[in-house]
Parts: C-alpha cells; sequence; structure tokens
C-alpha cells in the first residue's frame, strides 16, 4: 500500500477537523495512541500533540488486526501461527 498525504481526524471539543501530516494507509486503531498497521509495518502517533512517535518493521509476520479488550496486536507468522504482540507502555 501507498502512504497517504495524511490523515484527517475530527475533533470532538473543537468540532473541527485536525490534519495528521504523513499517516501512512492501512488499518488504523485508537488506544491511548494513534496506530496504523499493514502489511508488517506499524506506526504511532499521539494524536493530542500530533507527534509521530514510532515506526517499525516486523520481518516475518504480518499485522492482521487490532484486539482492543487485550490491547495487542493479532499477528500472523509466516508459519501460520496467529499469535498475540501486546504493546507496553513506557
Amino acid at each position: 500500500m501507498q502512504p497517504l498525504p495524511g490523515m484527517r481526524l475530527f475533533n470532538v471539543d473543537t468540532k473541527q477537523m485536525d490534519e495528521m501530516p504523513g499517516v501512512p494507509s492501512g488499518n488504523c486503531v485508537f488506544d491511548k495512541y494513534l496506530f496504523s498497521f499493514w502489511g508488517e509495518n506499524i506506526s504511532v502517533w499521539d494524536v493530542a500533540t500530533k507527534e509521530f512517535l514510532i515506526e517499525w518493521n516486523q520481518k516475518d509476520v504480518r499485522v492482521v488486526d487490532y484486539n482492543l479488550t487485550s490491547h495487542s496486536f493479532i499477528v500472523l507468522t509466516k508459519e501460520g501461527l496467529v499469535t498475540l504482540s501486546f504493546i507496553e507502555d513506557p
């Protein structure tokens, strides 16, 4: 997938659209931070500050979905195993 030039988020406090420059395409989920994932890549953004925090590439795995209850990514390995990858908040 090709990255989008940005993403628009609706701010419910100000009732206005906010721009998030450079947020890549793919699936997005908000769970304290905005996670964007596509294929082997995951990006993390702080929506409050509009700050890009980190992007990483997980070799040999594909992020399939995010589980809001367990706060974990559902990941498919190249061997066909389904695993959960948890995010630790520093």
